[in-house]
């Protein structure tokens, strides 16, 4: 075969300049953006936040302890005054124990106990500690940031929580915050669910060929793809979703059939005839119009989710195409390329099995 390894070459490269710019990949995570941007549910959403400055809170609950001891009302007092110090710009309002009492016109923490406390409505009061005044809460109401400065706000509250000194356990949480590490979640960790798919197909491979280069051979050209897809996103400036972040195993799983079916088919090829580029043109000849006829139809059911409302649903319709272009077009290009320079190294690593 002409120019497999300037075919091999220019695929490794291209492959390599994706993982790199992949690297600085973005990952979406604010549900809004998933959502059909001109939905009523929306525009009411952005509407309100309009009118109150935000609709994002976060809670700060102390527990482990009387909260009325003085200590605990004092460090009460501190996180409120750090809270309204520190964080001006990303601190709307915060409310606690202590803005409750200032409502009634007690400022003093000596005056804050479990008799004034009956003072106060049951359905303010519950709202800011539990009945046995053990667990307090501060809630903070905070502007729209990106995902970005929500993380740096958080973890930066944190330590400057955590440098109070107080026998209080202190955590911050919310739904803003669940929301933030539940996204991240999904949209991270994106390499090693492809390295762990990837050894386990290798694995599944080695177990039923008995091989290295047979079970090793299917999978390179679908670990070029990986890098071609990231350099595809990075170009158009697409970020990672919690779907397109799965596109990796989803690949996987159908390139691998395909160069498996190819591979197969090499090997009865090559038993035919000595000449390797006679076996791998009457494979790839064999092979190339079914593959293509699954590829396509394939392509076109998932090409129907780009017209969904949902961008994130539209976004994983398009990467899904994309890729699946990508896998055939590493698979008749790239696959031909791999088999025509591993096919002597095969050969003859089979003639020394044959002869232990």
């Amino acid at each position: 075969m002409k120019f497999k390894y300037i075919i091999l070459i220019i695929a490794i490269l291209l492959a390599v300049v994706g993982l790199v710019f992949d690297q600085n990949a973005k990952a979406e995570t604010s549900l809004e953006n998933f959502m059909p941007q001109d939905s009523e549910a929306l525009k009411d959403i952005r509407e309100l936040r309009e009118i109150l400055g935000s609709t994002e809170q976060i809670a700060i609950v102390l527990e482990g302890g009387n909260i009325f001891l003085e200590e605990n009302l004092e460090i009460l007092k501190e996180i409120d005054y750090l809270l309204n110090s520190s964080f001006t710009d990303e601190v709307i309002e915060s409310q606690s124990l202590i803005s409750l009492y200032k409502t009634m016109g007690i400022i003093e923490t000596e005056f804050m106990n479990d008799q004034t406390i009956e003072n106060i409505p049951y359905d303010q009061r519950k709202l800011f500690i539990n009945s046995s005044y053990t667990t307090s809460v501060v809630n903070v109401s905070i502007a729209t940031m990106s995902d970005e400065e929500f993380i740096s706000f958080v973890e930066t509250l944190e330590e400057k929580i955590n440098n109070l000194e107080s026998d209080l356990e202190v955590t911050i949480t919310g739904q803003s915050i669940i929301d933030s590490e539940m996204m991240k979640a999904l949209t991270t960790g994106r390499y090693e669910i492809t390295i762990i798919g990837l050894i386990l197909i290798f694995l599944t491979l080695l177990i039923i060929y008995r091989s290295f280069f047979r079970a090793f051979l299917p999978l390179i050209p679908i670990i070029l793809i990986v890098g071609w897809s990231g350099g595809i996103m990075a170009l158009f400036g697409m970020s990672y979703t919690p779907l397109t972040a799965t596109l990796g195993a989803l690949i996987m799983g159908i390139g691998t059939e395909f160069t498996i079916l190819i591979s197969e088919r090499f090997e009865e090829e090559k038993l035919k005839t000595d000449n390797r580029n006679e076996a791998i043109k009457n494979a790839m000849s064999k092979m190339t119009k079914p593959i293509l006829v699954s590829a396509l139809t394939t392509m076109g059911g998932f090409s129907a989710l780009i017209f969904s409302d949902f961008v994130i649903l539209s976004n994983f319709g398009i990467m899904t195409v994309v890729n699946l272009s990508l896998a055939l077009l590493s698979i008749i290009f790239v696959l031909p390329a791999v088999l025509a320079i591993s096919f002597n190294k095969k050969t003859k690593v089979k003639e020394n099995l044959a002869a232990i």
